[in-house]
């Protein structure tokens, strides 16, 4: 019997439906469709690229918090202006995070020239000048951590 309900919890736990694990928790606005931004051709969130990651620091020029899809903003680095696509508005406002126009900040994504030309950095974390952590919004390979809530599998971390 105990085996079997130790197999019970591993199923589970594999499918994210026990209230015992801190998976489960995946809301409808974290299913993002991907889609590819008219305006500049980059796909959203699915454009971020493992192998065009960098780090650029810079001031935030402009700041743009629509209601539905991406907060991005305008980053002026040494000449060069790059749009940030950071993350979804809900998820912004849920972790109350705080950048504004004249802020320096460093940020390191995924790097690409859209179709109109100009250049976007698909935020995996943003460090404003002065805070003591980023903000972290995507793993490694470009996951964005919205998609699970902050964890992964039966307990383990995230990282």
């Amino acid at each position: 019997m105990k085996r079997h309900l130790s197999a019970l919890f591993s199923l589970l736990c594999l499918i994210g439906v026990t209230g015992l694990s801190p998976t489960v928790a995946v809301r409808a606005e974290e299913k993002e469709p991907d889609v590819t931004l008219p305006s500049c051709g980059i796909r959203y969130p699915g454009g971020y690229d493992p192998n065009t990651v960098g780090v650029v620091e810079g001031s935030v020029a402009s700041f743009d918090h629509p209601e539905q899809g991406p907060v991005s903003f305008r980053l002026e680095v040494a000449g060069e202006t790059y749009t940030v696509f950071a993350a979804p508005a809900w998820f912004w406002e849920e972790r109350k995070i705080k950048i504004g126009n004249g802020d320096r900040v460093r940020v390191k994504g995924s790097k690409s020239m859209g179709a109109d030309g100009n250049l976007y950095l698909v935020a995996q974390e943003i460090t404003v000048s002065g805070a003591a952590n980023p903000v972290v919004l995507r793993d490694t390979r470009g996951t964005p951590f919205r998609s699970v809530s902050g964890h992964g599998g039966c307990g383990r971390r995230r990282r």
